[in-house]
C-alpha cells in the first residue's frame, strides 16, 4: 500500500475546494458573487501591516524560538487576562502557524488511539479529520435549529463513556454562529470536571459576536474547568489576518509544553514577520475590530432578512462569526449537489453543509461588501423560484 492509513481516509477540504472554483471563475471573467469565502473581506489593517514592514527592515527575518517569540506570548497572555478573565503565564502558551495548526497539535498531544472525541454538529469540517489523524474517534452530538445548534445537556451528557477524552467547543461556530451562554458552559465545564476530559475551546471567532452579546470563556469559569482547558484563539479572524498564519493555544503547563515539543520537530516556529505583526494587533489600537464587528452586523442582518423572504429556504439569526448556515431541506436536494447548481446556475458560491454534518443546510458567508450581498440574494432567490 502506497500511503499510510492515518491519510488514506481523508478527503481534500470542500470549503477550500469550492472556494478555489470560484476564484477561478472570477479570474476567468465569470461575474460570481462568492458566499463561500471563510475570511473577512477587509484589508489588513495598516499599523499591523507597518508593524510587519518594521520588522523585515529591521532584519527581523530569521529562527525564533518554536513555541513563539516572548514579546507576543506576553501580549497573548495579557490579552486572555484582559478580554477573558484567564490568567495564563507566557510558559503556558503555544503560538503555531494559525488556530487550525494550534488544534491539530493539541489533538496529536493528548488524543491516544482508542480515545473519543465528543464534536457537536455542525462542526468546523476540519475537527473530526484531526482527530481521526491523532487515532481517536469522532464521537457526533446531533443539534438542531431549534436550539440554535447547540449541544443539550442530554445530548451530552448520552454521548460521554470511560474513553472521552476530550470535547470540541466552537463558540462562537463555523458554519451556525451559535454562541454558548453563561448557563450552558457551566453545565459542560460540570461535565468535564466530572468525568475528567479536556475542553478544546475554539474561541476564534470570539470578538465577532453581535446583539450586545457577550463570549465567555469556559476556563474563566473556575479552577478545575481552567485545569482541563486548552483555548485557541488566533488574529485571522478578529484582524483580517488569515493569510499571516498565527494562531495560538493556551492551557495546562505539562500539555502546553509537550504541544511546544511536538511543533519544534513539525515546523519549528511560525513566521518570525507575522509574530511581530499579531503582537501589534494585540496590543495596538482595536477600534479596526469594533469597525468591522459593526459592518459584519448590518450585512448580517440584511442576508438573513433577503433569506427568510424566499420560499422553501430559511435560517436563524447567527449570534456571531459571519455565516448563515442555511436550510434547503424543502428543495429535496443534496447540499454538494445544490452548491455546484448554484455556482454553475446561478453564479453564486456557497459551501454545502455536508462536510459540517448537516446535509440539509449550505453556508453562506456574509463576509462580502452589502452590494455583493443584494446581489446574491437576487440571484438565490431567483434560482429557488425558478428551480425548487
Amino acid at each position: 500500500m502506497r500511503l499510510a492509513k492515518r491519510v488514506s481516509g481523508i478527503d481534500e477540504s470542500v470549503t477550500l475546494d469550492i472556494t478555489s472554483k470560484a476564484k477561478k471563475m472570477l479570474k476567468e471573467g465569470v461575474d460570481v458573487v462568492n458566499f463561500a469565502a471563510g475570511e473577512p473581506d477587509f484589508d489588513t489593517p495598516a499599523h499591523i501591516k507597518a508593524a510587519a514592514i518594521k520588522a523585515i527592515n529591521e532584519g527581523f527575518t530569521k529562527y525564533t524560538p518554536s513555541s513563539g517569540i516572548q514579546e507576543l506570548k506576553e501580549a497573548i497572555a495579557q490579552k486572555f487576562k484582559k478580554d477573558n478573565s484567564i490568567d495564563y503565564s507566557s510558559s503556558q502558551i503555544v503560538v503555531s502557524s494559525g488556530a487550525k495548526h494550534s488544534i491539530y497539535n493539541v489533538f496529536q498531544t493528548v488524543c491516544d488511539e482508542g480515545d473519543e472525541v465528543i464534536i457537536p454538529s455542525p462542526y468546523w469540517l476540519s475537527y473530526p479529520a484531526m482527530v481521526k489523524l491523532a487515532g481517536a474517534k469522532p464521537v457526533i452530538v446531533e443539534t438542531n435549529r431549534d436550539n440554535d445548534f447547540k449541544a443539550t445537556k442530554k445530548e451530552l451528557a448520552s454521548k460521554i463513556t470511560k474513553k472521552t477524552k476530550c470535547l470540541v467547543l466552537n463558540s462562537p461556530s463555523n458554519p451556525t454562529g451559535s454562541l454558548y451562554e453563561l448557563e450552558e458552559l457551566k453545565f459542560i465545564a460540570g461535565l468535564a470536571v466530572k468525568y475528567r476530559f479536556f475542553v478544546i475551546s475554539d474561541e476564534i471567532y470570539e470578538k465577532l459576536v453581535y446583539d450586545n452579546k457577550n463570549h465567555v470563556s469556559i476556563a474563566s469559569l473556575g479552577k478545575e474547568i481552567y485545569d482541563l482547558t486548552i483555548t485557541v484563539n488566533g488574529v485571522s479572524k478578529s484582524y483580517s489576518m488569515t493569510g499571516w498564519r498565527i494562531g495560538y493555544a493556551a492551557g495546562p503547563t505539562d500539555v502546553m509544553k509537550a504541544v511546544s515539543n511536538l511543533q519544534s520537530h513539525a515546523t519549528s516556529n511560525p513566521s518570525s514577520i507575522s509574530q511581530k505583526a499579531a503582537q501589534a494587533a494585540l496590543t495596538q489600537d482595536q477600534d479596526c475590530v469594533s469597525k468591522m464587528k459593526v459592518e459584519f452586523q448590518k450585512r448580517r442582518d440584511l442576508m438573513v432578512s433577503r433569506i427568510n423572504r424566499i420560499k422553501k429556504i430559511s435560517c436563524i439569526n447567527p449570534k456571531g462569526a459571519f455565516y448563515v448556515f442555511c436550510d434547503i431541506s424543502e428543495l429535496n436536494e443534496g447540499s454538494v449537489m445544490l452548491s455546484n447548481a448554484l455556482l454553475d446556475e446561478a453564479k453564486v458560491a456557497v459551501i454545502p453543509g455536508e462536510p459540517f454534518g448537516q446535509d440539509s443546510f449550505v453556508r453562506l458567508s456574509f463576509a462580502t461588501g452589502m452590494d455583493n450581498i443584494k446581489k446574491g440574494m437576487d440571484r438565490l432567490e431567483e434560482w429557488v423560484n425558478k428551480n425548487g
